[in-house]
């Protein structure tokens, strides 16, 4: 290896280092330099000679020259460039020799360089505390070991050390933004106001890998952030996509707002649609103008337009269905392609498949329903059991909860309806309202529990809290008043109008109560009628019995009764008639009793114990149902007529069967006698009849004495001017 030295007339002359000192100029130097000098060289040269074996003969030229001199020094050229000029053996192919080796070192110094030691360098061969293996050197001015590859001043690409946050930073000092490159084109600038500007083409804004890596850069303006979002995104414009794979078969769909994990990751060109949430509307192709928030929302969209879903799993599988609104977690999570669906719940209308025109709000309202048609459930589990019921409406937690099949239902009320299984036209207003009803159809009932125990029964109709309240399979009732047939389990046809009407009716059929508590007493008894507050009968199984009035009881079967025990006038603007046309009569017989019945009649006159006969009417009732009533007028009333066990002994006495005399059932301990006043003109008319007949003989027969007298008094008057004659020829 040669080295070289310039002098100071320029020229270069070889240098040995090992061999010659033959040089005058270092002759001359050597004799120049002091002894002192000379042995510091030489302890210098050692160690150069093992630790630098090419840089130190740099020193030694430099030392060997006088402190004026203008001398270079080469190393395997003649040419050197520089103060000290290094060339390789062959640059092309150099050796693993070629290069300079500056002092090693396994740890930094235990003391620090001093300021005359400013810029020392060493390669440190190992890590030590937070520094790597690398080249340092001494800054005086830190006062520490500085990498030659992170200088204070400068950010290398590789990565710092030794950065203080807040103190070391990367940007500008002066009023102007700062601008990132690629490929010498502007693509990223940070403003001074805190601005991110990302620039490019289609004014868009890519941020993660491949995200938006097919944009064709024209003015889309689409936002795509995530890990390949928006990858294979060409011509779609005015798209936001944020999320790992989000978006990332979009070709051409625009409009498109989109936030998740894989969200909207299958969408080519469907339009219009927002999706926020982990895989939601994943696999959306064409499908536009959808919304679709909450994990796995409108997952399996294809197709499927204006829908609209928010919750986890709202939508899942949904295909092609369009116009749904699902809000809720597992909302209308089954509906594949049932359309204009609303369903507002967690697991509202959750096993819909192709329904459609459903509207469920409510906590898993609808929750089995999969293909019934317009119907509409509010509340907590309404119409949860439907499956292909339709036109159903329900209203309240749990109502119609387990109609399946039944259509034409509406239920309002937690718990209307709540066992309709298949039943068919029913209308429920109120908690509890035809709850038990399974298979009855065309029922009406409207306040809390009215109808509620009704399974099977068919075209009734309850109005009021409790009304038919027991009903069972009795049908065609009609109960209108709290309580109302309250206890009504089979019976028909009946019809109760007021508060606890027809109450304890069980079995009882066609009877019509009007009035408060009116027929309360009846239970299995049927065809009566009582109209007027507490209007009843006496027994509970009475037949075709009649009460009019307020407090009015009829206490015999086919008896009508006429106002309360406090009537003293019953009154009529025209006669009472009775049917008498002899086309429907027959086994005529002129077998009606006269005198012989009539003179056995003992009219009276008397008072009426209208307490006593109150207590004896109602002593089956209840007694909420009896009255106190003051009777001191009608007692103090002194009537006319007959009394009904003398008419009885009369009719009796002549084996008369008089129809004018109700005698008591003796079954029926509140019956009583009564008579038909009315019933005594047919006796009367055939006394008159008898004693007419006997008139006429009487005048008969008077008119025969008289004829008889006539002649008489003419054969008298003869007999006399006969005796006048001889009495005159005698005195002659």
């Amino acid at each position: 290896m040669l080295f070289y030295f310039r002098d100071k007339n320029l020229s270069y002359l070889p240098l040995n280092i090992y061999t010659s000192l033959e040089c005058l100029y270092c002759y001359k130097i050597f004799n120049i330099l002091k002894i002192k000098f000379i042995y510091l060289f030489c302890n210098l040269t050692q160690t150069l000679i093992s630790l630098m074996k090419k840089f130190v003969l740099f020193f030694i030229a430099t030392l060997c020259l006088p402190q004026k001199s203008l001398s270079q020094v080469g190393v395997n050229t003649s040419t050197p460039n520089a103060s000290l000029d290094i060339v390789a053996s062959n640059a092309n192919t150099p050796t693993n020799t070629d290069g300079i080796l500056i002092p090693r070192i396994t740890n930094f110094p235990v003391s620090n360089p001093t300021n005359l030691q400013n810029g020392m360098l060493i390669y440190l061969t190992n890590t030590v505390g937070v520094y790597s293996p690398g080249f340092y050197f001494w800054n005086s001015i830190t006062s520490q070991w500085t990498s030659l590859a992170s200088s204070p001043n400068t950010w290398n690409i590789t990565g710092n050390n030794a950065t203080t946050s807040g103190t070391h930073f990367l940007g500008t000092t002066n009023a102007q933004d700062l601008d990132f490159r690629t490929n010498n084109q502007l693509k990223l600038r940070l403003t001074q106001k805190g601005q991110l500007q990302f620039l490019n083409s289609g004014n868009s804004i890519f941020i993660g890998t491949q995200a938006g890596d097919n944009d064709d850069l024209s003015n889309n303006q689409n936002i795509f952030i995530g890990n390949q979002t928006g990858l294979s995104n060409t011509s779609g414009f005015s798209n936001i996509a944020v999320g790992y794979n989000a978006f990332r078969s979009n070709i051409a769909g625009f409009n498109n707002t989109v936030i998740g994990f894989q969200s909207l990751n299958s969408n080519t060109s469907g339009s219009s649609n927002t999706c926020v949430g982990y895989e939601s509307m994943k696999n959306n192709i064409s499908g536009g103008n959808n919304t679709g928030i909450g994990t796995a929302a409108l997952y399996s969209n294809l197709s499927g337009s204006s829908n609209v879903c928010l919750g986890v799993n709202a939508l899942y599988l949904n295909t092609v269905g369009s116009g749904n609104i699902a809000i809720g977690n597992n909302t209308l999570a089954k509906n594949t392609d049932g359309y204009q669906n609303v369903s507002i719940g967690s697991n509202a209308l959750n096993s819909n498949t192709s329904g459609y025109f459903n509207t469920a709000v409510g906590d898993s309202s609808m929750n089995k329903n999969t293909n019934g048609l317009n119907n509409t459930a509010v509340g907590a589990s309404a119409l949860f059991y439907n499956t292909t019921g339709s036109n159903n409406s329900a209203f309240g937690t749990s109502a119609l909860i387990g109609n399946t099949t039944g259509n034409n239902n509406t239920g309002l009320g937690i718990y209307a309806l709540k066992s309709n299984t298949s039943g068919n036209g029913n209308t429920a207003s109120g908690r509890d309202a035809l709850t038990n009803n399974t298979i009855g159809n065309n029922n009406n009932s409207f306040g809390a529990n009215s109808l509620a125990s009704n399974t099977d029964g068919n075209f009734n109709a309850a109005f009021g809290t409790a009304t038919l309240l027991t009903n069972v399979n009795g049908s065609n009732n009609a109960g209108f008043g709290a309580s109302s047939l309250y206890y009504n389990t089979s019976g028909s046809f009946n019809t109760a109008l007021g508060t606890t009407s027809l109450l304890n009716n069980t079995i009882g059929n066609n009877n019509a109560a009007l009035g408060f508590n009116a027929l309360n007493n009846n239970i299995s008894g049927s065809n009566n009628t009582a109209v007027g507050t507490n209007a009843n009968i006496s027994s509970s199984n009475l037949a075709n019995s009649t009460a009019i009035g307020s407090q009015a009881v009829s206490n015999a079967s086919n008896k009508v009764r006429l106002g309360n025990t406090l009537v003293t006038v019953v009154e009529g603007q025209v006669p009472y008639s009775n049917p008498s046309d002899a086309r429907f009569k027959y086994n005529i017989k002129d077998n009606i009793p006269g005198l012989e019945f009539i003179l056995k009649l003992k009219p009276v006159s008397y008072h009426f114990d209208s307490a006593k006969f109150e207590r004896h009417l109602t002593q089956n009732l209840s007694e909420s149902l009896k009255t106190n009533l003051n009777y001191s007028i009608q007692n103090n009333i002194t009537r006319t007529g007959f009394l009904a066990q003398d008419v009885e002994k009369a009719a009796k006495e002549i084996q008369y069967d008089f129809d004018g005399l109700h005698i008591p059932d003796p079954d029926n301990p509140t019956d009583n006698y009564s008579i038909a006043y009315s019933q005594f003109v047919m006796p009367l008319v055939k006394a008159v009849q008898e004693q007419q007949v006997q008139i006429e003989k009487l005048k008969k027969d008077n008119e025969t004495l008289h004829i008889q007298q006539q002649a008489q008094m003419e054969l008298l008057k003869k007999v006399l001017e006969k005796m006048e004659s001889l009495e005159k020829n005698k005195q002659e």
